[in-house]
């Protein structure tokens, strides 16, 4: 019997956090319910047509939290024609790495990766595969063939603040992997405004949580707003935000310097604050990137303490 994996009867799969530490923002699917493998060998007896919908459920990285994002994938099989289309229904690029444990399947796919430009759709076609393949899919967020242009982003809080900085880069406390060590904490306040570092689209948002502490087990409980950049190739993310305290809808355009939320203290977190990051797309995901601000700072120069002020 040879397994598919699939999303069935509208059960999606979510990585822990463990496989978060370890993969990144790779995704992988695993078989989960022993009714949709009965059905395959029903279909198998009959050769009927064996056709489903993959949702797969994209991680997005950060350093404390992680995001739930879809990206629908319609599999086929079918008198020994394996048809796999995927849509990407996000204002980013993504990648979609297929592998198998058919030879033939393999070898179609060569270990690549899809790419798809924001907004893409593909149907790819693999034939004379004599039985159903096993499919693993991992997907990724940007395309880090695109070169990545530097340009000063503004300061995540509105004109004329100051706020002081908690945690800088390469922080002992938390900003120390590929994912964080450029992060930055400010020690915004709750319900303080949060404001866009430079123009591009909503990607990645999460707002219903209520609870945060200074333990491990709220690490998947921040609320937070990612951005993708796509004049720069570049992301940013607004994380441990107030409860329902998003201003934008996942899709929309900002502006550089639009208010986008407002600060609080979900999530790991021992105090009210900012943690902002910015990430640029590698081979395996994404790593946190140093940037430069308009108001004359430079974020790997940024130490703890140090306050900063934007201007008009």
């Amino acid at each position: 019997m040879h397994q598919i994996i699939v999303c069935w009867s509208a059960a999606y799969i979510s990585l822990n956090s463990t496989l978060q530490a370890i993969f990144g923002n790779r995704i992988f699917l695993f078989i989960f319910t022993n009714q949709a493998l009965s059905l395959f060998k029903w279909f198998e007896m009959k050769k009927y047509i064996v056709s489903f919908c993959i949702l797969l459920w994209v991680k997005t990285l950060h350093a404390q939290n992680v995001s739930n994002l879809k990206v629908p994938i319609k599999y086929d099989y079918n008198n020994s024609i394996l048809s796999l289309s995927i849509l990407n229904p996000f204002q980013t690029p993504i990648r979609v790495m297929v592998t198998s444990g058919d030879s033939i399947v393999d070898s179609r796919f060569n270990n690549r990766v899809i790419l798809l430009a924001a907004k893409q759709d593909t149907m790819i076609t693999v034939r004379e595969i004599e039985h159903k393949p096993s499919l693993i899919f991992k997907v990724f967020f940007g395309d880090p063939s695109r070169v990545v242009s530097l340009k000063p982003m503004a300061l995540p809080f509105p004109k004329n603040r100051s706020y002081k900085v908690l945690q800088g880069n390469l922080g002992k406390f938390s900003h120390n992997s590929i994912s964080s060590k450029y992060a930055i904490d400010f020690n915004l306040s709750i319900k303080d405004t949060v404001c866009a570092a430079a123009s591009g689209y909503v990607i990645g948002i999460v707002k219903h949580n209520n609870i945060g502490g200074n333990n491990i087990k709220y690490y998947d409980y921040a609320n937070y707003i990612t951005l993708y950049h796509p004049d720069a190739n570049l992301f940013s993310q607004y994380v441990h935000l107030l409860q329902n305290g998003a201003f934008v809808e996942l899709g929309e355009y900002v502006k550089k310097g639009q208010a986008i939320g407002l600060a609080g203290a979900t999530g790991f977190t021992s105090v009210p604050h900012l943690h902002f990051n910015v990430y640029k797309a590698n081979i395996t995901g994404w790593e946190s990137t140093p940037t430069t601000f308009d108001d004359g700072y430079t974020s790997i120069e940024i130490r703890r303490g140090e306050v900063l002020s934007t201007k008009e």
